[in-house]
């Protein structure tokens, strides 16, 4: 048995990140556990209730979603005040919003091919819809919530990283190929 509690992760998974950022803010000790997506381990399998990552044991109780996780590491220690939102409710908003229906833009088309309906175009201008929604409120001010750096961007840092780059709406910049 572990003498801390148990983050099940993978290195990168936007949730896991978040995950750990959040932990690693507050500065809980956990044992990190890095899980093979190809091949998880019994353990894991038997700890995680949806078999995803990130996953935390703590003693008895499991945590299965990556917000959880940064609420329970806050909740012990939030020394850069990623609680302290000015609005709770639009901060958690904020938060569902990113993993909702952005997660599922970004996805649609990082990985058109799997879905027969996705139009890549669409869903690359849907997301970034997002990500403009983020750039007004911080053309507003320095942050997106009060006038520090709070929970609401980061846990979206590991998702928006990994969206399209889109420079003003209509026009696209690449590193790349799309």
């Amino acid at each position: 048995m572990s003498a801390f509690p148990i983050l099940y992760s993978f290195r990168r998974c936007p949730y896991a990140i978040r995950a750990r950022l959040a932990i690693a803010s507050s500065g809980r000790t956990v044992e990190l556990r890095e899980i093979l997506l190809r091949d998880k381990a019994p353990e894991f399998l038997q700890t995680s209730p949806s078999a995803t990552v990130p996953c935390l044991k703590d003693g008895d109780k499991v945590l299965d979603e990556s917000l959880d996780i940064m609420l329970w590491a806050l909740e012990h220690s939030d020394p850069e005040g990623w609680r302290q939102a000015a609005d709770e409710h639009a901060m958690l908003s904020l938060i569902s919003e990113c993993d909702g229906p952005f997660k599922r833009h970004l996805d649609r088309y990082k990985y058109d091919t799997r879905d027969a309906d996705a139009d890549r175009q669409e869903e690359r201008s849907a997301a970034a819809g997002f990500l403009w929604q983020l750039d007004d409120r911080l053309a507003a001010g320095s942050w997106l919530s009060a006038h520090v750096p709070r929970s609401p961007i980061m846990p979206s840092c590991p998702l928006s990283a990994s969206s399209p780059t889109q420079t003003a709406p209509g026009s696209t910049v690449s590193a790349g190929a799309p």
